[in-house]
């Protein structure tokens, strides 16, 4: 099996609750058709949620579908019958093809010398510039579960969902020594039931932060590569995102944002041409930074922007979020620093097995006072 990390929702239950926890986590890795499960006081509900429990934190249990069981009612407890999407030899051969994946990964993008955080973008970047987002996924009526939802479709079809990506990523930062957990939750504006997210929580030097590698895929535009949700706090996150925050631990930080710790931020619009020039005489294909002020501009800035690039003779792609006040600027002239040159990809998708889609995630599209705020935040951060 497919080396196992952290394991948050675990050490989160009751002792009563871990219980059911071990007898369900035993029972998937052994590929057991019914699971004996004592449950105390312990609703067939609740059980169904840990299952997900499981689920999230042993992303390599990507064999079984945690929301689709049976169960019959015993005396003291169910026989919960878990359904398997895939044989044991089918599970075998896509766990070989993982791992091989993933020491392909590390041969070719971590180094003994590499902190959390550098391993931590390693993986945020090569997720968010090798996997489409599966729109069919969202679309299709017929709403049975597919790899979409497992690191199967993250990683080796390379087409996936919010919780097959989350998955994926949790996957990825356990092989390399990261802890961090999928936590579920919902766009602003909307509830859990109505339009369920999942994204990541990855603890860097003893402090928590909030990465949304799926919408840093989809909100990324004609660039490569996005970072508006890579490693922020709860302030940022609430913004746009919803989660139970009683249950979860609080994200304070921001020591390793992108932006915060690279001091990629400009001020005015009178400093941008200056910011672009300078990047592009260093040889950067790949430039961005955040505008930290709370008019945003996008006429003047997109202005600035080809001041900055006067000279420079390629096909150019350029972002402006009124988000997160994010602004991007992408040189097609060969590899220079721009981390998604190769997105060929490290995991072998050959001869997948085919699904029927289920429901996803879709994103609101707030604007407005949410941006204003993103403006405020950061004009304070940087002043």
């Amino acid at each position: 099996m497919i080396l196992k990390y952290s394991k948050f929702y675990y050490f989160a239950l009751p002792d009563e609750e871990k219980e059911i926890y071990k007898q369900l986590y035993f029972g998937f890795e052994k590929f057991e058709k019914q699971i004996k499960l004592t449950s105390g006081n312990v609703t067939i509900e609740r059980i169904g949620l840990i299952a997900q429990y499981v689920y999230n934190d042993v992303p390599s249990f990507f064999y079984v579908a945690p929301s689709m069981f049976s169960y019959i009612p015993y005396r003291g407890g169910y026989m919960f019958m878990p359904r398997y999407l895939y044989t044991e030899q089918e599970k075998e051969m896509y766990e070989k093809r993982i791992k091989d994946g993933l020491e392909a990964f590390s041969k070719k993008y971590i180094t003994s010398g590499m902190t959390d955080y550098e391993k931590e973008k390693a993986i945020h970047d090569y997720l968010v510039t090798t996997i489409v987002y599966d729109t069919n996924a969202v679309s299709d009526p017929t709403k049975t579960v597919n790899e979409a939802f497992n690191i199967l479709g993250a990683l080796l079809k390379r087409r996936a969902v919010c919780w097959g990506i989350s998955c994926a990523f949790k996957l990825m930062c356990d092989w390399c020594g990261i802890k961090s957990y999928v936590i579920f939750g919902c766009p602003a504006g909307s509830t859990i039931e109505q339009d369920p997210h999942a994204w990541n929580v990855v603890v860097l030097d003893g402090e928590y932060y909030h990465v949304d590698a799926t919408w840093d895929l989809k909100d990324k535009g004609d660039v490569s590569i996005n970072y508006d949700y890579f490693n922020i706090d709860d302030k940022l996150m609430g913004l746009s995102h919803i989660w139970d925050r009683n249950f979860h631990p609080a994200c304070k930080a921001l020591t390793h944002n992108y932006y915060y710790k690279n001091k990629l931020y400009v001020k005015t619009v009178g400093e941008i041409a200056k910011y672009i020039e300078g990047r592009v005489k260093a040889g950067d294909s790949f430039i961005t930074f955040k505008f930290a002020n709370p008019k945003l501009e996008n006429d003047k800035i997109a202005q600035q922007i080809q001041l900055g690039l006067a000279g420079v003779n390629c096909e150019v792609s350029m972002l402006i979020s009124p988000v997160t006040h994010n602004v991007y600027v992408e040189l097609k002239r060969g590899r220079g620093n721009n981390p998604a040159a190769d997105n060929r990809g490290v995991f072998d998708g050959t001869n997948l097995p085919k699904f029927n889609p289920p429901k996803a995630d879709k994103k609101n599209n707030l604007l407005g006072d949410m941006a204003n705020n993103v403006a405020e935040f950061f004009w304070n951060l940087f002043h």
